[in-house]
């Protein structure tokens, strides 16, 4: 063990030393070695689960960790305070910033009672198809002004809502309701990285995906919004399993409920606009989702925020049929299936040409190219 303290002390003294430093001082290196050596059942149950960060299995850290724990445990960490930014840190550091948010209007909201009816059309229409929020949870931060949700969840939302408010209600919908004036705003605050939660800014990303400009900002949104939000989902590691983790069954459940609607959204985005999926399932071993995840209360009083039974068998049904859709679109549409026995035939002919020119090594090139020949002719109508 002392010769893998030695290693771990080597290698971070290696790093950077702005790297040691955070707000307020110094971290010792003995606490960074102490927290790689710390077994895990030692700490608590994780309390922001939007502060979690994924690294894989070729890591840095996941490397020097397998030097003292066994490699097929997953392993987690929590980031000492004093090296976690707060809102309120970085508020004081970028006054100029806020500033300018504030300028743009970021912070503005609609009156209260325009902002229900975008929060309720949001619930109504959207949620049921795109269920990334955890509505019981969402609503008693919208009802509570000591604890309010992410202005840049709230102002995604009332993007979202909007679209549903102003078709409703063309006659009495106001400059309040914009649904251009809620993606201004969300997307400063997001250009600012004011919001330092993952999971809001996942959640955010998927609903700004919701905003139609012309046609062809249309599609980029849409595809352009949902590729950044996986990323970032594949940032915090909502692509991989976390039942053994120590995040609360509500945190398990909501990021199930993320991946698969981006994993849905991925495919039939894929699909109808004929560009690559960006989610490959060979990197995810998260469960299918199920009616158990769909769950919104924990109590009785927050059981009207539940979907119905017929809204939860729709989703499950969505997300079978993108996967569906990812079958079909891997074995028909891609570059590999759709190479044919005549572009191969090409291939060939041009390497006999190259072949030709080198005299020595045609008897051995002849032999490979009828070989590869008589494949193709055997094989091309399963090209085609």
């Amino acid at each position: 063990m002392s010769t893998n303290k030695a290693l771990l002390s080597s290698a971070l003294r290696s790093i950077q030393p702005s790297r040691l430093y955070v707000e307020g001082g110094q971290v010792e290196e003995s606490f960074y070695i102490d927290m790689v050596m710390k077994p895990t059942t030692a700490w608590p149950s994780i309390t922001e689960p939007g502060r979690v960060a994924y690294l894989g299995d070729s890591s840095h850290v996941t490397l020097l960790t397998h030097q003292v724990q066994d490699p097929g445990n997953a392993v987690q960490y929590l980031i000492p305070d004093n090296s976690r930014g707060t809102r309120s840190s970085r508020s004081n550091i970028d006054t100029v910033e806020n500033q300018i948010l504030a300028q743009r209007g970021a912070f503005l909201l609609p009156p209260r009672s325009i902002s229900d009816e975008l929060v309720e059309s949001y619930f109504t229409w959207v949620h049921p198809v795109i269920p990334v929020i955890h509505r019981a949870r969402f609503m008693r931060q919208y009802r509570d002004p000591k604890n309010p949700p992410s202005v840049l969840l709230l102002q995604a939302v009332f993007l979202a809502g909007s679209h549903i408010y102003r078709n409703r209600d063309k006659e009495n919908a106001t400059a309040e309701v914009s649904v251009l004036t809620f993606y201004k705003r969300a997307k400063a605050l997001y250009d600012a990285n004011y919001e330092d939660d993952r999971i809001v800014i996942v959640q955010s990303l998927v609903l700004l995906g919701w905003y139609q400009g012309g046609s062809a900002e249309a599609v980029d949104s849409v595809n352009d919004w949902n590729r950044l939000a996986i990323v970032v989902a594949q940032g915090c590691g909502l692509h991989r399993c976390v039942d053994g983790s120590q995040l609360s069954r509500v945190d398990k459940s909501l990021r199930r409920r993320i991946w698969w609607t981006l994993f849905a959204r991925d495919r039939f985005t894929a699909m109808s606009l004929g560009r690559p999926p960006c989610i490959n399932l060979e990197d995810s071993d998260v469960a299918m989702i199920t009616e158990q995840d769909l769950v919104e209360h924990n109590s009785q009083r927050d059981s009207r925020y539940s979907l119905g039974p017929q809204q939860v068998q729709f989703y499950l049904q969505y997300v079978k049929l993108s996967q569906l859709a990812g079958i079909i679109l891997s074995q028909h549409y891609s570059v590999a299936t759709l190479l044919s026995g005549e572009i191969l035939r090409r291939k060939l002919s041009s390497l006999e040409l190259s072949l030709g020119t080198i005299s020595r090594f045609w008897g051995i090139g002849k032999v490979a190219y009828e070989l590869f020949q008589k494949v193709i002719d055997e094989k091309a109508p399963e090209c085609i």
